[in-house]
């Protein structure tokens, strides 16, 4: 963990310990003056799924696991927020997702590593 990922999860850490002392529950951690951590960024697309940049990590995005996304166009999964420093948000498509649940996802192993394309252009 580096020194930035470090401040992150410190900051997280913070903003959660003061929502459950008497913070503004259900307001975006960034209107608190929360952590303002690395935006998320949709880096590559397949067939299986896609590929999302979290704080420097990619983690992958199966459709076989969230068949919401399968229809979607790649201009819709580009358009990804981060509300909450445990939530990605794609507002044309009204899907939210935790980050910890893709990363529990993605320690039972990616749906298939075949059908990745190159690249998403920027």
């Amino acid at each position: 963990m580096n020194r930035d990922q470090f401040e992150c999860k410190f900051k997280q850490y913070r903003v959660l310990h003061e929502a459950a002392a008497g913070g503004a529950v259900g307001e975006p951690a960034r209107a608190r003056g929360g952590p303002r951590c690395h935006s998320p960024q949709v880096i590559a697309l397949g067939r299986r799924g896609f590929s999302v940049l979290v704080d420097g990590l990619p983690l992958f995005v199966a459709f076989q696991d969230h068949p919401a996304f399968a229809s979607a166009s790649a201009d819709d999964l580009r358009q990804v927020q981060r509300p909450y420093p445990n939530r990605l948000f794609w507002p044309k498509l009204d899907i939210r997702l935790s980050i910890d649940a893709l990363r529990s996802l993605e320690r039972r192993g990616p749906a298939s590593a075949d059908g990745w394309s190159a690249a998403l252009p920027a």
